[in-house]
């Protein structure tokens, strides 16, 4: 009877004491977040295989995608991986009230991720760009009226600017003394409330984006960078421009006096490469040999190049978006059961359920949050940022 009487209240009985709870907790999760590394590195090794096999086509379609709201998400994430580790160690102090508002900034900021991913998704559906073969983007340097799609952003913010308004209220009608139900109400609405800044957040980005385009670019020639200009697969440096004009006049140079032609009976046209851009990967082997083309009379060669970069990009682009989606969704659900289980540990905290000696579930959650921030930092670059 005493030693029951020793116990922490929240020691499960088949442990010795809270810290060896505390080492089982914690090993428990190290394992969970090695399946989730492994659930993660097939969709890692499925981007690495197709871009490797066509870089080209990776550099075209990530255009589609805006730097910017990316970055911004890159920000929040690093900012709610402090305060979530921030909060641990409130825990480990017995600083209640901190460790409640580290967790409630956290949940914020997972909102305000919401919000940009949900601009981003939302343009991107209206435009057309979708996955494999459903992918229909508009034509190069053309810009679709997006009037419906920003309605439909706005409403989204509307909406869940109510939801997340009345959780709050409903939050402090139930009472935040010792009622678990009141602090999960606050917390979620506190979620759901940012979801709403998040997209107001990611309009006024996309507002501003000229201007950082032009202090990017500042910047860049201050340090004597090339600058390079994009608009949706139109991509190109000052030094890649001289790279190719060169690399094009050493061609022609080389191959000057090599184009034949053949016309007899079952006649076969023979085009030499020379002076022509550089051609598709897949056919990279026939660089510089002359192309046969039974019973057909000469084809300007610019023709066939500029066929083959079109059908490319129709054929791979929505590869790539098959790749975004499917690793850009899986991490915003992921995001979502963080979600759950902060506003969990947040009404518990709240609670003061959570002290020096016993913080385990705080710090477990705060690895997993961790994780999917160490994700995003991966997407980022891989998928936004792609030279």
């Amino acid at each position: 009877m005493s030693d029951h009487a020793d116990h922490h209240p929240f020691q499960a009985h088949h442990f010795d004491d809270m810290d060896q709870q505390f080492d089982a907790g914690k090993l428990g999760m190290w394992l969970f977040l090695a399946t989730e590394v492994l659930f993660f590195s097939g969709m890692f090794v499925a981007y690495t295989i197709f871009r490797v096999n066509h870089p080209e086509v990776f550099v075209n379609a990530h255009h589609y995608l805006d730097k910017w709201l990316g970055a911004f998400n890159t920000v929040v994430l690093l900012a709610s991986s402090l305060s979530v580790a921030w909060g641990v160690r409130c825990a480990q102090l017995d600083n209640r009230k901190g460790l409640v508002a580290c967790l409630v900034f956290t949940l914020g900021c997972a909102g305000l991720f919401m919000g940009v991913k949900a601009v981003e998704y939302t343009l991107k559906f209206y435009e057309g760009v979708f996955w494999a073969g459903d992918y229909a983007p508009p034509a190069v340097g053309s810009h679709p009226d997006l009037t419906v799609a920003y309605a439909t952003v706005n409403n989204i913010a509307i909406g869940t600017a109510v939801v997340g308004g009345l959780l709050i209220a409903g939050g402090f009608f139930s009472g935040l003394g010792k009622q678990m139900r009141g602090w999960v109400l606050l917390s979620l609405g506190v979620a759901v409330a940012s979801v709403a800044l998040g997209i107001v957040g990611a309009q006024g980005i996309q507002s501003i984006e000229p201007h950082l385009e032009s202090a990017q670019n500042s910047l860049k020639s201050a340090l004597g960078f090339a600058v390079e200009t994009t608009e949706h697969g139109e991509h190109g440096g000052t030094h890649d421009g001289e790279h190719d004009a060169s690399h094009q006049k050493a061609s022609h140079d080389e191959g000057e006096g090599h184009d034949t032609e053949e016309n007899e009976e079952g006649t076969e046209s023979a085009i030499a490469a020379d002076n022509s851009p550089a051609v598709d990967e897949d056919l990279e082997p026939f660089a510089g040999q002359p192309i046969m083309v039974p019973g057909a009379d000469r084809i300007d060669p610019s023709k066939i190049e500029l066929a083959i970069p079109t059908s490319n990009e129709r054929r791979y682009e929505g590869i790539f978006f098959s790749i975004y989606y499917a690793m850009t969704g899986v991490h915003a659900l992921h995001i979502l059961g963080g979600i759950g289980v902060i506003v969990w540990i947040t009404g518990r905290s709240a609670l003061g359920q959570f002290s020096h000696a016993y913080f385990g579930p705080v710090e477990y959650v705060g690895l997993y949050w961790h994780l999917v921030d160490l994700i995003w930092i991966f997407l980022f670059p891989l998928l936004y940022l792609i030279h």
